[in-house]
């Protein structure tokens, strides 16, 4: 591929959830480039004026080649920077995965967990690239607290955000029935079919890489959106 270039992502402006119109989550992307920009675009309908996006992380890895993880990662960066505090990008553990890989070249463990977690951009050998990645995936929050909590994985339900261990926030699978201290979480990480949710807990990521179809969900208005590919079964 050609010399691989990642845009510079602006300092974050913190949404004003409460004078949005409509408040959505996005599920995990995972470089799945063409339906990220029909979600927005066709499908969400992506409204600055009356609108913030909050993107629960896992954009890179498992996309269908580095070229479409890059462009998955510069439009999301050119969209955040057009639309301040309209735009919100938080971190997933594959996002964790490449930090880790990157930054400890001694770790056999690091290198093999991101290698074999379907990374594009693991084989990306030039410094520049790999030293922009890093730092775009570090300036990515772990969490949003506002009238609900976006978390990519997960959390405890009674234990404060800023106290609670990364691999949680990141990494959870637990079925967290209690939400967080009363307030709703809006995770992605635990792929279904279908976004499946309750009073406490609504799980965003329907396995874009998977399934073929990237969605969406807008707890203010109780509203699903998603792209899907017509061409891509749904596994026995």
């Amino acid at each position: 591929m050609n010399q691989a270039l990642l845009k510079k992502l602006n300092d974050p402006v913190r949404p004003d959830f409460a004078m949005a119109k409509r408040v959505i989550a996005v599920g995990d992307v995972h470089g799945q480039f063409d339906l990220l920009r029909d979600l927005v675009e066709n499908q969400i309908k992506f409204d600055p004026d009356s609108d913030v996006l909050v993107f629960l992380g896992d954009y890179i890895d498992r996309g269908k080649s580095a070229e479409d993880e890059i462009a998955t990662l510069n439009y999301l960066i050119d969209l955040h920077n057009a639309n301040p505090g309209k735009i919100a990008l938080l971190r997933g553990n594959h996002e964790q995965m490449a930090i880790n890989s990157i930054t400890d070249a001694d770790s056999e463990e690091s290198h093999w967990l991101w290698k074999h977690n379907g990374s594009r951009l693991y084989s990306i050998s030039d410094l520049a690239f790999r030293s922009d990645l890093v730092r775009f995936c570090q300036s990515l929050p772990l969490y949003i607290e506002d009238q609900w909590v976006f978390v990519h994985a997960g959390a405890y339900p009674n234990i404060l955000l800023e106290k609670q261990p990364e691999r949680v926030l990141l990494w959870d699978r637990t079925e967290n029935n209690y939400g967080y201290f009363g307030k709703r979480l809006i995770v992605g990480h635990t792929p279904n079919q279908t976004i499946e949710k309750n009073e406490q807990i609504v799980y965003v990521d329907t396995g874009a890489f998977y399934y073929g179809r990237l969605s969406a969900y807008d707890p203010k208005n109780d509203a699903e959106y998603s792209s899907r590919r017509s061409t891509q079964p749904l596994p026995q």
